[in-house]
């Protein structure tokens, strides 16, 4: 993804959640695409106010696991994957994640993410 396609999917979440602040999908989303590109402390802010509104939304949980297994830290990332589980038991990606050491989904992110960075995308949205 180039810079000028990330601002422009940027510019259009935050203009969705302008209209819609309420709209955990839209939070999601865009914490999502943020985590994607390396703002990982932004991202996982829109990922919580997903989760604000909508508790039980286990796609959010197993997202916010992502990015901690991404930083190693994967005490946090089994915790948040297995009550993505509890809420979702069918979700295959979820649990596909739970297996130890299976870091291809991670590399494949970061080798994006490094890909991407021809320029940055601020680390707080505007």
């Amino acid at each position: 993804m180039s810079l000028a396609v990330a601002l422009g999917v940027s510019a259009s979440f935050q203009g969705a959640i302008a209209l819609d602040p309420r709209n955990a999908e839209a939070h999601h989303q865009y914490g999502f695409l943020l985590l994607m590109v390396g703002a990982n402390g932004a991202g996982l802010d829109e990922l919580k106010r997903a989760l604000e509104l909508e508790p039980e939304r286990a796609i959010s949980l197993a997202t916010s696991a992502f990015e901690r297994r991404l930083t190693r830290r994967d005490d946090e990332a089994l915790t948040l994957l297995d009550s993505a589980l509890v809420l979702e038991p069918g979700d295959a990606a979820a649990a596909d994640r739970l297996r130890p050491n299976d870091y291809r989904v991670e590399a494949e992110a970061a080798l994006a993410a490094a890909e991407f960075r021809s320029g940055e995308m601020p680390t707080e949205p505007s």
